[in-house]
């Protein structure tokens, strides 16, 4: 139903070899997000994370781009322009939304094309299945999974085991003493360490899902 969404820049402010180009700052553009949102038949985006340089008209001027990107879009794929699938706002600081947790989507219900039933506020469900909130991963404590080395780990260590109902933490730095312990403990979350074991955590992944499948 919501979106939140990073879009700190534009895809024309990371042009290469400009003195003030953001290519690998690590941000997603405006036009990637828009896209992204559309094409996931996602009803309302929230732009995020803005630029602080910004000022509150070039906000505005953002927005109203990112709207008529989505409206671009809407008539690229045969629908009407004056009634755009997906609304785009920008996410300010004191708004809420409440969303209720028991609201969910069943893989059956998003057809070939992408659509998705509509939901009115209730879970999706066929009348033969049990109505139940979204399952998590573990049914016991959760699990935090840490790749880092030992002296790096503590501040996020730190803050996980201080909440309450924390979750369990192991911290390891071996490649196969880590493969071991997410094979049997499936754990809720992994944090990686960049380079720790010679490569990079998304390459990590790949490695995970190809020696141990994935789970949940």
């Amino acid at each position: 139903d919501i979106l939140v969404h990073d879009c700190q820049y534009l895809f024309s402010e990371y042009a290469p070899g400009s003195p003030t180009s953001k290519e690998y700052w690590g941000h997603s553009t405006v036009e990637y997000v828009v896209e992204v949102a559309f094409y996931a038949n996602v009803k309302q985006l929230l732009l995020f994370h803005h630029d602080p340089q910004r000022s509150d008209d070039q906000m505005d001027d953002l927005l109203i781009y990112a709207r008529e990107l989505a409206v671009k879009l809407e008539e690229k794929c045969g629908g009407d322009k004056e009634n755009v699938r997906l609304k785009v706002d920008a996410a300010k600081e004191g708004d809420t939304y409440d969303l209720d947790p028991y609201v969910f989507l069943d893989e059956n219900d998003v057809s070939i094309d992408g659509d998705v039933s509509e939901s009115n506020g209730e879970s999706i469900h066929h009348a033969n299945d049990d109505v139940s909130p979204p399952r998590s991963v573990n049914t016991g404590q959760q699990c935090v999974l840490l790749g880092f080395y030992e002296s790096a780990s503590g501040p996020i260590r730190d803050m996980l085991e201080s909440t309450d109902n924390s979750p369990k933490v192991e911290v390891l730095q071996s490649r196969d003493e880590l493969l071991h312990f997410a094979e049997q403990n499936h754990p809720s979350v992994i944090v990686l360490d960049n380079l720790l074991f010679g490569c990079t955590g998304f390459e990590f992944c790949k490695v995970i899902r190809t020696e141990i499948g994935e789970w949940g």
